[in-house]
């Protein structure tokens, strides 16, 4: 198959052995000698170079019709970061398809993709490629529809919900890198609060901007100059209350995000008297 779709890059995504259950059979040689050279038929694959990441191997790999004797180079990426027990990390996984698509982005030949079943991690590798893609073009990203034209082709393609639930996270974290590659870091957790942090603090700017300024000018007119409010004047003075109310409220967001369990009691006594405020200011 890979002679006639004449592929030049394989990502395997699984151990051969996983659990005490077989899941493969090694089909790469595993040293750079003679005596480890492996045959399949007519073609001959030799192992040329094996370069060990932190989270995958890297090997470049002889393909040769003995036939015809035609040679073909090949990039294998083994991917050694997925557990026997649970997920790879977002970001790790994400960081691997990028590595993985250097390699093949200026070939016009399929990237082959494999696991165990073919489905489950397969398709989930897949989704956020292809992900990666419409968000590069778009910077929108269609999760289910996505999903859905896989498994008309691939049935039970991403078999289980965490690993739809991983697709997603894994986008989140490639867009969070695109978006502010500031941000971007080893962790999920630590990528998701830095933006979170960015999202919260352009709330907070944009809302204590009108909070802080704009109410004491119009409250130091009313209390000290005795000045007739309008009804326009009103109606701007009911917007900076309400802006407040809002700045209470993304404050308590804040801590209920960031201190939960410390701070619950004070965000839901910030959003008491946020709210109370605005209550008694209706009524006057």
């Amino acid at each position: 198959m890979v002679w006639e779709q004449q592929g030049r890059v394989i990502v395997m995504l699984t151990d051969m052995d996983e659990r005490g259950m077989p899941k493969g059979t090694p089909y790469c040689p595993d040293a750079e000698d003679i005596s480890s050279i492996r045959l399949y038929g007519d073609h001959e694959v030799i192992l040329k170079t094996k370069d060990f990441k932190q989270e995958y191997i890297a090997s470049t790999l002889e393909l040769k019709d003995m036939e015809n004797n035609l040679v073909r180079k090949l990039k294998h990426f083994w991917y050694t970061s997925w557990p026997a027990h649970g997920f790879p990390e977002p970001i790790s996984l994400v960081k691997f398809i990028l590595d993985v698509r250097l390699q093949n982005e200026e070939k016009l030949a399929p990237l082959i993709v494999h696991c165990s079943s073919g489905t489950g991690r397969t398709g989930t590798f897949v989704a956020i490629d292809s992900g990666i893609k419409m968000f590069d073009k778009s910077h929108t990203v269609d999760i289910l529809n996505c999903v859905y034209r896989m498994r008309l082709e691939r049935p039970r393609a991403v078999q289980t919900k965490q690993q739809y639930a991983l697709i997603y996270k894994a986008l989140l974290e490639y867009a969070s890198m695109v978006v502010s590659p500031s941000t971007s870091s080893t962790s999920s957790r630590a990528t998701g609060n830095a933006v979170t942090f960015s999202f919260l603090h352009s709330i907070f700017h944009s809302i204590s901007f009108n909070f802080l300024y704009f109410f004491p000018l119009v409250s130091f007119n009313q209390f000290f100059f005795h000045s007739d409010i309008s009804n326009s004047s009103f109606s701007f003075l009911h917007s900076i209350v309400l802006s407040a109310y809002l700045y209470f409220f993304s404050l308590s967001l804040f801590f209920l995000h960031f201190f939960p369990l410390s701070t619950f009691v004070l965000s839901v006594f910030i959003q008491f008297f946020s709210l109370f405020f605005y209550s008694v200011f209706l009524s006057a």
